[in-house]
């Protein structure tokens, strides 16, 4: 799914009516929209569905706070994934190890991912890597956003996100090797 078709520039116009007003409906708005993919991700991010839920709740206050200070000419979307990283970021600080999910924070991140000891198996590899290969892979497998979206998401130039995929991939290959060849 598109950036555009979860609401492209309507939820920049939604959060300005917000900063303008301060609507309430309009934050909720975004909230509906943009939670469940934001969720998904940081679950999968962080390895631990409640520090996930901390992580939304927390964009998403940073969201309505700072809402004077999003400018409309930039894309709403790389905006809300970058808040929502920033914060997941402010919260695994101090973290050594990223727990591995569990059943229950899998399906939270998307119940058909599930499908026994392979998924473990990714999921166990993915918590391995460090934080800036995760999110590239995070960011491209599951959430669909090229590599210039991922580009202005994370402030890194596009040869960047291309170096720590290749990485990423590789690092997951080698940790998965043995799975892979049965």
């Amino acid at each position: 799914m598109s950036e555009q078709a979860v609401g492209g520039d309507e939820d920049g116009r939604l959060l300005a009516e917000y900063a303008a007003t301060g609507d309430e409906r309009a934050l909720r708005t975004l909230y509906e929209r943009w939670a469940p993919r934001l969720l998904s991700f940081l679950t999968r991010y962080m390895g631990d569905a409640a520090a996930a839920e901390d992580a939304l709740q927390e964009a998403f206050w940073r969201l309505a706070r700072n809402a004077g200070r999003y400018d409309p000419s930039r894309p709403f979307p790389a905006w809300a994934w970058r808040v929502a990283l920033n914060a997941a970021n402010n919260i695994l600080r101090g973290r050594r190890h990223v727990p591995l999910l569990d059943g229950a924070a899998a399906a939270a991140g998307n119940p058909a991912d599930d499908d026994g000891d392979a998924t473990a198996a990714v999921r166990a590899a993915l918590s391995e890597l460090p934080e800036y290969h995760r999110s590239v892979f995070i960011l491209y497998f599951w959430h669909d956003l090229p590599y210039q979206d991922i580009a202005e998401l994370l402030r890194i130039p596009v040869g960047t996100v291309k170096s720590r995929m290749h990485y990423a991939v590789r690092a997951l290959k080698e940790r998965l090797k043995g799975i892979l060849e049965e």
